[in-house]
């Protein structure tokens, strides 16, 4: 009998250790899930897209918090977290999902940087994504398209759809607003306010980067030569009121895309570094009227460049460049053109219509003499110096 009862007891005590044992599992798994990524609340119809705005997605580190504002192919304005934020609103009962996180009527957007009317609207995102509407679409009443945004830096655009509650996201980080326009028949955008214009009233010099930061909003005029730098800010992009920004002289290799942003520079300084290409993006500073990429290792020139409008000073001196693109021919406004001591053979007939030219330092390269008669008679009325 007792034997009996000792092998129940054993039974019982199997028993009660397994279940011991399987609770410690089911513990141990709970606690490795809540050290993975949590689960994130997708809507029906849109599993597999990602998180939702203010979800915790991965946020891009090497691109500034900015949206660009591209009109037909030009940059209109580039706009911060903070001046985006500066036009949040108060939000319409049905997005309650968003009540805790600042959010922008896109058409707020439009109207702050004077656009009135367009065809259709492209939106941009982090990795390439790309997303396309008439402008009917992001703009009538029944569809409202927002950016949002819980802690910043960056922007998500969502919608709403009547009184329901929006979708999660239609781009998780948004990068650029591409507006077409309708453009009357001489090709001008008449829908678009040109922006306001801009004057620079701070005469100080700074030289210290970690000051000028602190000035970001009362600065204008940064020198940074000669002072061993290996690589420009990346944050840079917060001196958005810059006019002259003086690089020279220091051993930079690369020049980030980030200094097209600076939409207020006429004088940009990168001679005497060590650059062996530069950036398409600074084809958008249209106020730019000085460029110095003398003493470099350039071995070309973006064709982006020839969208400086306003240039009027080029130095392209002392680098390893076998030939110049044609699209610079569109620069109307050049006056002086250096590009001595590279490995030119010609120049685009392009350049033919640079008619405002008044001198072009051409020397120490491997022009022909024939060539050089042919660059002459391009240039009536320049000096052009062999």
């Amino acid at each position: 009998m007792n034997t009996r009862i000792e092998r129940i007891k054993i039974f019982m005590g199997m028993v009660v250790a397994a279940f011991v044992l399987l609770f410690a599992l089911a513990a141990c798994s709970e606690f490795k899930l809540s050290l993975g990524a949590k689960p994130t609340d997708v809507p029906e119809g849109q599993q597999g897209q990602g998180p939702g705005p203010g979800q915790g997605d991965n946020e891009p580190t090497d691109h500034p918090p900015i949206v660009d504002v591209v009109v037909d192919g030009k940059t209109l304005k580039s706009l911060s977290f903070d001046e985006l934020k500066k036009m949040g609103q108060p939000l319409p009962k049905n997005i309650a999902r968003f009540q805790d996180q600042t959010a922008v009527p896109l058409a707020e957007v439009f109207k702050q940087v004077g656009i009135s009317k367009a065809e259709k609207v492209q939106f941009a995102g982090s990795e390439g994504e790309q997303i396309e509407f008439s402008w009917k679409d992001v703009t009538e009443d029944a569809e409202k398209f927002y950016l949002v945004s819980r802690h910043g830096p960056y922007w998500k655009l969502t919608r709403s759809e009547g009184e329901v509650n929006p979708r999660s996201f239609v781009l998780r980080v948004l990068f650029t607003i591409n507006v077409f326009t309708q453009k009357d028949a001489a090709g001008n955008s008449p829908t678009v306010a040109p922006n306001p214009a801009f004057t620079c009233a701070n005469t100080t010099v700074y030289t210290d980067y970690a000051l000028a930061l602190a000035n970001a909003e009362n600065i204008c005029i940064l020198n940074l030569a000669n002072q061993g730098l290996t690589e420009v800010p990346p944050d840079i992009y917060k001196l958005k009121y810059l006019t002259t920004l003086y690089l020279g002289h220091n051993q930079l290799k690369e020049v980030p895309p980030v200094v097209g942003v600076l939409g207020n520079l006429t004088t940009l300084n990168l001679d005497s570094n060590q650059l062996t290409e530069i950036p398409p993006a600074l084809g958008a500073l249209r106020k730019l009227k000085q460029l110095k990429l003398g003493r470099n290792q350039l071995t070309e020139i973006p064709p982006e460049l020839g969208s400086l409008q306003k240039l009027e000073h080029l130095e392209l001196d002392n680098n390893q460049l076998t030939e110049l693109p044609p699209e610079l021919g569109n620069l109307k406004s050049l006056a002086e053109l250096e590009a001595e001591n590279n490995k030119l053979t010609q120049l685009p007939a392009e350049f033919a219509n640079l008619k405002n030219l008044k001198s072009a330092g051409l020397g120490g390269n491997n022009f022909s003499e024939a060539e050089k008669v042919k660059i002459k008679q391009m240039f009536p009325n320049a000096q052009v110096e062999f």
